[in-house]
């Protein structure tokens, strides 16, 4: 018989294995660390409400930060506590305050390997003005590869001492800590608007007039209007997605200045766009700016319109089209910007209907049937939004997906670099003969145009 002692001591050891390999197992499974880490990193979480898989998945990697305690202070702001004079947090704001426990948060706990990602410091010869003259970039597509791992549906990339801007394409964002002085918190929610909700920006940028009227020789009905239309938060003049029509005399009044200026001289003098076709909406070859900032340019035209929208000239860089409201978080800097009605309808119903895939209620079939019908039928709908109407899965293959639309969309980037001889020849490409470009020319000319754009996306 053995000692009451040696049982008593057997028991509690026996108790002591269970509960350790209980708490280990938490940890790899719903705690703080990752059991899937590698090389890369540690994934750490801070919020895990459910299985990858059923939830958005967002992994954070800091790149060249000195102490990596700056780099989970600032998730934390940017998530959850957000910044006094800046903005409230991402799930302190409508809709994703509505949606929290659709998340999955996490980061790696491990810089970035800047050699292993094509990681390099790019010279901008010629800025947009207000935008840096250098720009650090890394390839995205091999980050998201090395990085599958951890199974993100999107990846953040925060950027520390480091030239340049935040950014965002469907699959990463980045978010650079040189924005501080512009609201770090409110630039992380209007990158992570583009990434996840294929979201337009609704603010003006001063191109020159030629890349504007270059969108009007393309064909501002067929290229321009068909592009628009797919983005949920802004549209074509008089806003049908949320107005029932619109009045022309405040349209056309906030005109009034610059269409009285006869020649180019005088009308950019008086700091107005000229146009050597005459501008589709305002019938005139001088047209007012349709920066959202200056006070008498925010005019509501809207007639019998949703609840707390409007119709306001200008978004999407320029003088085509229009947003819901004044000022949002897709065109403001302001510490109480909120997300516009349609941006907030379209990305509750995304968060609603794919975290998990809901393809029973109404609403969600709805959802989906429009937005995959979009896809398949060619109408040009921006990737983001792709991602969206098949919850984040892989896209279907369809026959040239390469539309006129999804080209157009991307020529409004390379304008917007103020690559003249660039913005020539997709001029010279749309305008030849009016008609749509022929496939094997149009993935050439898109597969180029990417490689210039984001390093690393022709290979």
């Amino acid at each position: 018989m053995k000692n009451p002692l040696t049982i008593i001591f057997l028991l509690v050891l026996g108790i002591f294995s269970l509960s350790l390999t209980v708490y280990i197992t938490t940890l790899k499974t719903i705690g703080n660390v990752n059991a899937e880490s590698n090389s890369n990193g540690n994934q750490v979480y801070l919020q895990k409400s459910g299985d990858q898989g059923t939830k958005l998945d967002i992994v954070a990697i800091p790149v060249n930060f000195t102490n990596i305690s700056n780099f989970k202070e600032i998730l934390q702001q940017v998530y959850f506590k957000g910044i006094s004079n800046d903005h409230a947090g991402l799930f302190q704001t409508e809709p994703f305050s509505l949606y929290k426990q659709k998340f999955n948060i996490s980061f790696i706990n491990k810089n970035l390997d800047e050699s292993k990602f094509n990681c390099v410091t790019e010279i901008q010869p010629n800025p947009p003005p207000g935008r840096p003259s250098e720009w650090f970039t890394c390839d995205g597509a091999k980050i998201f590869d090395a990085y599958k791992a951890y199974k993100p549906d999107k990846i953040l990339l925060v950027i520390d001492g480091k030239p340049g801007d935040s950014y965002a394409t469907p699959s990463l964002f980045a978010l650079n800590t040189s924005n501080r002085s512009s609201g770090l918190v409110n630039i992380f929610i209007h990158e992570f608007a583009h990434s996840f909700g294929g979201l337009a920006d609704e603010y003006d940028i001063p191109l020159n007039a030629q890349s504007y009227e270059g969108f009007i020789n393309m064909s501002y009905d067929y290229y321009y209007k068909n592009n628009v239309r797919n983005f949920p938060n802004i549209d074509t003049v008089g806003c049908q997605k949320w107005c029932a029509g619109y009045d022309v005399n405040k349209l056309i009044q906030q005109n009034t200045t610059c269409a009285s200026n006869t020649s180019k001289s005088s009308c950019e003098s008086n700091s107005c766009f000229w146009f050597g076709t005459k501008h589709p909406v305002f019938g005139t070859n001088c047209v007012v700016r349709s920066n959202s900032m200056p006070t008498g340019l925010s005019v509501d035209i809207g007639l019998s319109c949703k609840p707390n929208t409007g119709c306001y000239y200008g978004a999407n860089y320029g003088p085509l089209a229009f947003r819901s409201t004044s000022l949002n978080i897709m065109n403001s800097y302001s510490v109480d910007a909120q997300f516009a009605p349609p941006a907030k309808e379209f990305m509750s119903q995304a968060l609603s209907c794919c975290y998990p895939r809901n393809t029973k209620s109404t609403e969600c079939k709805s959802f989906f049937d429009t937005w995959t019908k979009k896809y398949t039928r060619n109408e040009g709908i921006p990737e983001s939004i792709q991602q969206i109407a098949f919850c984040g899965t892989s896209v279907p293959a369809i026959a040239n997906p390469l539309t006129d639309a999804v080209l157009f969309q991307d020529t409004i980037f390379g304008f917007y670099n103020y690559d003249q001889p660039k913005i020539n020849d997709w001029i010279a490409f749309y305008n030849d003969g009016n008609a749509p470009p022929n496939a094997s020319i149009a993935l050439d000319k898109y597969t180029e145009w990417k490689c210039d754009q984001y390093q690393g996306s022709c290979t």
